[in-house]
């Protein structure tokens, strides 16, 4: 039976906790993901409680940097252990394992708590065009029930049950969970077809050059290597001036060299460049939604993937990668292109994306931004 939200409109995105009601009801994943989004904006600690671990963990809470614990069942070949690998390698951030953990709770103290199905995991909590499963939730606001899912949240994190996490319990974690994705596409999915489960290859697959490469660039700091970042990292869409307006066309021309192509952009009126750094910046929603979104809208002529996808890194360059011709070769090379999409469709650019953020866990790379410059030097070794 499908979800019964499954092809209504969107629920509103715009949910403010300063005026919400004491328990709002989340009935989808776009509702889930818009209300985690709101707690890591109003809280500077999150605590998180989960079954199950995704590789694309980064793309719901890479933008928050405050305190973060999570407990997660990390025994089960459902939590991607290269994700958890991942996440202990982040400031910040604690991990702990209890086997059989079921419950789903995101706690921002003294804000509120998401306390409902879904797993911290794109699967769980992608867009709704887009989303697989049928997830629901509660936001809670209310005091005396916060105070007690905070103790819930600190029974938990210090019982005897709750365990910190190994290296040895990690690779053997790693271990089964590549058995069992490399069991699951052999027997493929039952109906006569390959099974959809293994999209990428294990890490063994990984070039050794490629992580010769990682090596090299794990303790770059992004930020202080590209020159755009200080203005579009701090850069107000909806305030944005045409003075900023045209140093942001500036950057992207230096970047093209081609002075005309990002002409109608100049012309265009400073509300709509407002309207589309508003919908391309809104961390909320799915990439591809908000891609997809500003073609729908007529909003950035002129510009394409590439050019959207360098203002995405120079605002966050920890998380985003640029899409280039380096990109295009680096996926044929490794035959992880998107099939039936354009190169510089929203589809290719969105797998990029989750491609990439497995390379960043394979690899050990502090950052999935740092995939960027693996794949720069590897372009300029083999081309």
């Amino acid at each position: 039976m499908p979800c019964p939200t499954m092809g209504k409109p969107h629920p509103p995105k715009e949910i403010e906790l300063a005026v919400m009601q004491d328990i709002l009801f989340l009935p989808d994943p776009p509702a889930i993901r818009a209300a985690l989004h709101q707690l890591t904006h109003k809280s500077g600690k999150l605590d998180v409680a989960v079954a199950f671990i995704g590789a694309d963990w980064w793309d719901l809470l890479g933008n928050f940097s405050g305190k973060t614990r999570v407990i997660c069942w990390l025994s089960s070949v459902n939590t991607n252990p290269y994700a958890v690998a991942g996440m202990l390698r982040r400031a910040n951030l604690r991990a702990k394992q209890h086997n059989s953990m079921q419950a789903k709770i995101y706690l921002a103290p003294k804000v509120g708590a998401i306390v409902g199905s879904a797993n911290l995991s794109k699967a769980a909590l992608n867009e709704f065009d887009t989303a697989g499963q049928c997830e629901a939730a509660v936001l809670v606001r209310d005091r005396t029930a916060l105070s007690e899912i905070n103790s819930w949240f600190e029974e938990m994190w210090t019982s005897a049950s709750t365990r910190e996490i190994t290296s040895p319990q990690l690779a053997a974690a790693k271990s089964a969970w590549d058995e069992a994705r490399a069991t699951a596409s052999h027997k493929g999915n039952g109906r006569g077809q390959p099974s959809r489960t293994l999209v990428y290859p294990p890490p063994p697959a990984v070039p050794a050059r490629l992580k010769r490469i990682a090596r090299e660039v794990q303790k770059l700091k992004l930020e202080e290597t590209l020159k755009p970042y200080a203005l579009l990292s701090s850069l107000d869409p909806a305030a944005l001036t045409r003075g900023e307006r045209k140093q942001v066309i500036e950057y992207l021309r230096s970047w093209a060299k081609r002075r005309w192509v990002y002409s109608a952009l100049e012309k265009e009126p400073i509300s709509r460049t407002r309207r589309g750094l508003t919908v391309l910046f809104d961390e909320s929603k799915d990439i591809r939604d908000r891609l997809e979104s500003l073609e729908n809208l007529g909003l950035f002529p002129g510009l394409r993937i590439p050019s959207l996808s360098l203002l995405l890194y120079w605002r966050n360059p920890r998380r985003y990668l640029p899409f280039n011709h380096k990109t295009e070769v680096f996926l044929q090379d490794f035959k992880r292109q998107l099939r039936g999409a354009s190169a510089t469709s929203a589809a290719c650019y969105a797998n990029w994306l989750d491609y990439s953020n497995r390379l960043y866990e394979w690899l050990e790379l502090p950052y999935p931004g740092h995939v960027d410059r693996v794949v720069s030097r590897y372009y300029d070794l083999v081309r």
